[in-house]
């Protein structure tokens, strides 16, 4: 996941990368810095359809089909998500 210009062709230059998406792997690989994420959504960026699919998937620890790892945000948030869950 990367943040661009919306003018920028795709595949063009980019200013960030905020994250990583693989479905190809089983269960699919997602990891994604949500403070990077948020920083620029303060900016003025906006997430693209899939993006904020991904986005809301990280935010609450993944699924069934996506494992979130990596990047330190994506595993304070699956955490918090965890803790949130077992209060209810």
């Amino acid at each position: 996941m990367i943040v661009t210009e919306s003018e920028n062709p795709r595949g063009g230059a980019y200013l960030d990368t905020v994250g990583y998406y693989n479905p190809q792997k089983k269960p699919a690989e997602l990891q994604i810095d949500l403070a990077k994420v948020d920083e620029w959504l303060g900016r003025g960026a906006t997430l693209s359809e899939t993006g904020e699919s991904l986005v809301r998937k990280a935010r609450r620890g993944g699924d069934a089909k996506v494992a979130v790892s990596g990047m330190p945000a994506a595993r304070d948030a699956a955490a918090k998500a965890e803790a949130a869950g077992a209060g209810e």
